[in-house]
């Protein structure tokens, strides 16, 4: 399952072994409406859209196939 994220935060249990990513998606409040030309200023929420929990050596791994990813 793919889901498009624009935000998260990241922390890690006390002794380091563990962390976990919670990853969020700002998106606009449905509500309201407003002409085209005033959507910069639409107020927005914050959608929890996934939460991972992983040992110290997934989030290594993670952090070297996004590094490999983005260079």
């Amino acid at each position: 399952m793919q889901v498009y994220t624009n935000r998260f935060v990241i922390a890690k249990n006390q002794d380091g072994s563990e962390i976990i990513l919670n990853c969020f998606q700002n998106l606009p409040k449905l509500e309201v409406t407003a002409p085209e030309d005033d959507q910069a200023d639409l107020p927005t929420e914050t959608v929890s859209v996934a939460s991972l929990v992983m040992t110290r050596q997934s989030a290594h791994n993670l952090m070297l196939a996004l590094q490999g990813l983005l260079e």
